[in-house]
């Protein structure tokens, strides 16, 4: 299965380690569900949307170097950004989670399908999306 469908397919197991991952950061304490998710099914909606997206060599390079255009998954980083950081998130504290849902995504794929190794195309164009 390719990544996107299956970030699709697994939203919900996604979100589940990302919400164990927050809860675990001492800023997180006291943080209802809705508030530890908020904007995290939005940015793998986009991202995957993003992956199924064709893509010419040149805006894979731009892309590569942080150089792509604005899209939704900006706007729900943003904000993600935004709400962590009014609730007391340090700097490190918000990256660790980007780092966390890339770690489960990936675990999670590779784990679906131990016969079939991942796509380095998906792999390359996942990481794009995520940093």
């Amino acid at each position: 299965m390719n990544l996107s469908d299956f970030i699709r397919a697994n939203i919900d197991q996604v979100l589940d380690g990302w919400e164990q991952f927050a809860k675990g950061i001492p800023a997180a304490q006291g943080m209802d569900l809705r508030a530890l998710r908020d904007h995290a099914s939005g940015m793998l909606c986009t991202i995957a949307a993003d992956l199924d997206r064709p893509e010419t060599p040149a805006e894979q390079e731009q892309k590569s170097k942080g150089r792509a255009p604005r899209s939704a998954k900006e706007t729900y980083s943003g904000m993600h950004g935004s709400s962590r950081e009014t609730a007391g998130f340090s700097v490190n504290d918000a990256v660790s989670e980007f780092r966390a849902l890339r770690a489960k995504v990936l675990k999670l794929w590779a784990d679906s399908s131990p016969a079939e190794p991942p796509s380095a195309r998906d792999l390359t164009r996942f990481n794009e999306a995520i940093d």
